[in-house]
């Protein structure tokens, strides 16, 4: 293992090895300028004046507590632009979120905000052992949506050569790791569990990738899924309880029980693989009801009837069915 040891994991020694004091008096710094900034906004200074905040009156951090809190409703109302506070001929770059639930919530970035940006991706990716003679497939998407965006900035600062595979199409996301020869990936977890099982049913061995780092993030990993199912259900699980059988993509708007259900999510599908005494259960009542056993292959064909009695996503079981069966 002595050939994966990073001698150096620090990007900025400055920002990152700074005193503990003379970072919080940075931290008070930069609150006061990011006030006197937000005060440029109509809604933030109506805010700021409701609870009497001006940047001088802001001393040290633990004074963020006494700032408004800002709703997504808040965003929504200022659509497009309200939220904007520099002129528009300053800015370089919008990005948007992906407005499932109407329309989009925009964002703006100036030279420095990117900078910045990348800056601090370089930051972490440095840390997780980022270096400049490696090649990096970034496997997030990049469009109106951050994405991978940040990432190839980052990757950029620190000299590395990026590639950037977008999301998606997994044959050619494996063809570009093998021919090209990468060593560093960036992706979800559960994307990268999916190359992973692609790739061995290709017949590809380990030795034919170039493959030595990868950095994971983007949705949530196993161990809140553990800790869902434990709060939900009183079932203790450990991590590797808990297999990963794929994904669904969920976009669709149905009458269930009289009343419109809407649903645009990626899901991750896992299968708890450890008996279960369903007697022995301690519900969470605001989340669980009740637990009964269903046969699966019952419960897929009275959600393809759509029997309203069960409600469950067809895809989802799909792809549990693959899993056990495969």
């Amino acid at each position: 293992m002595s050939q994966f040891v990073i001698p150096n994991r620090i990007f900025d020694p400055a920002a990152e090895c700074m005193p503990r004091a003379d970072r919080i008096k940075l931290q008070a710094t930069h609150l006061r300028r990011t006030i006197e900034q937000a005060q440029k906004i109509p809604f933030y200074r109506r805010k700021f004046a409701e609870k009497n905040i001006s940047p001088d009156s802001v001393k040290t951090v633990a004074d963020l507590k006494r700032l408004p809190f800002t709703t997504k409703q808040d965003l929504r109302d200022a659509y497009p632009f309200g939220f904007f506070a520099v002129p528009r001929g300053e800015l370089a770059r919008i990005h948007a979120s992906s407005g499932t639930t109407g329309k989009p919530t925009f964002v703006g970035y100036t030279k420095k905000d990117m900078k910045l940006w990348a800056d601090l991706c370089a930051r972490f990716l440095v840390a997780g052992g980022l270096t400049s003679d490696q090649l990096v497939q970034v496997s997030f998407g990049y469009g109106l949506f951050t994405g991978g965006f940040g990432l190839h900035g980052g990757i950029e600062r620190v000299g590395a050569a990026v590639l950037p595979a977008s999301s998606g199409n997994t044959q050619r996301q494996i063809m570009l790791l093998k021919d090209a020869g990468i060593n560093t990936l960036i992706c979800t977890p559960s994307y990268a569990l999916n190359l992973a099982e692609t790739i061995q049913g290709q017949g590809l061995k380990k030795g034919d990738l170039a493959l030595r780092f990868a950095h994971f993030g983007g949705e949530p990993w196993t161990e809140e899924m553990r800790c869902a199912i434990e709060e939900e259900l009183g079932i203790h699980a450990k991590p590797e309880d808990l297999a990963f059988a794929g994904c669904i993509h969920g976009n669709f708007a149905e009458e269930f029980h009289g009343k419109i259900f809407r649903d645009n999510e990626i899901a991750f599908v896992y299968v708890y693989q450890q008996p279960v005494d369903i007697e022995a259960l301690v519900l969470q009542k605001e989340e669980v009801e009740s637990v009964r056993w269903f046969d699966l292959e019952e419960t897929y064909q009275n959600c393809q009837n759509r029997n309203t009695q069960f409600c469950a996503p067809v895809p989802g079981l799909e792809v549990v069915r693959q899993y056990l069966y495969s």
